[in-house]
């Protein structure tokens, strides 16, 4: 059975932290990692396509300006799927069962959020919607990259690691749910601009 936020309020489940939306890469930074194995997880994955990047530069025989603009273009193309990203996670909040998904931009911090009105969600599915669009948009570049020419694929390599870098909020809360003793919930309540974390 779904749980609700008046659920969450009345039964037994105790309130960890209330974060306002705007303020929510502060949240993040405030809590350590607490697992090592998602800190390696996130940091060998960016060790890896950054070496693979470097390693496709160094090895290319084009002019190295050339290099240079189609590892920029990796960039650009991780910045303009940043739509397509978030999207990915309003598909897995919509498949879930939610039935008011905002996306909202706040470009003054470095960031964009999906958010589930009033949709409580809890260890088990937040696994699917924090993972989602680093995992499909990875896969899609890894096997583009078997096709491509050795310049598409420095884009590519640059493309999956930029990319990954701005799921660093995605890990980020994939550790904060997975790796505690307690159950831990948590829910949006978009008027407020608000997410309650609850654990049980």
């Amino acid at each position: 059975m779904q749980l609700t936020p008046e659920k969450l309020q009345q039964q037994n489940f105790m309130l960890l932290e209330k974060v306002e939306h705007a303020e929510f890469n502060a949240f993040m930074r405030k809590h350590s990692w607490n697992s090592s194995i998602f800190k390696v997880a996130y940091f060998m994955i960016v060790l890896l396509f950054s070496v693979m990047t470097i390693g496709l530069i160094i090895q290319s025989k084009h002019p190295i300006i050339q290099r240079i603009l189609f590892a920029s273009l990796g960039v650009l193309i991780a910045l303009i799927l940043i739509p397509f990203h978030e999207y990915i996670h309003y598909l897995v909040y919509k498949h879930l069962g939610a039935t008011n998904v905002k996306i909202t931009s706040y470009w003054s911090q470095g960031y964009v959020l999906t958010k589930a009105d009033q949709f409580v969600v809890s260890k088990k599915e937040i696994k699917w919607i924090a993972s989602a669009p680093f995992l499909i948009i990875s896969a899609i570049g890894i096997m583009s990259f078997f096709f491509l020419t050795d310049l598409w694929q420095i884009s590519v390599c640059s493309m999956i690691l930029f990319h990954a870098t701005l799921c660093y909020n995605d890990f980020r809360i994939l550790d904060y749910f997975l790796v505690r003793d307690s159950d831990i919930y948590m829910y949006d309540y978009v008027q407020e601009g608000v997410t309650y974390f609850y654990k049980r």
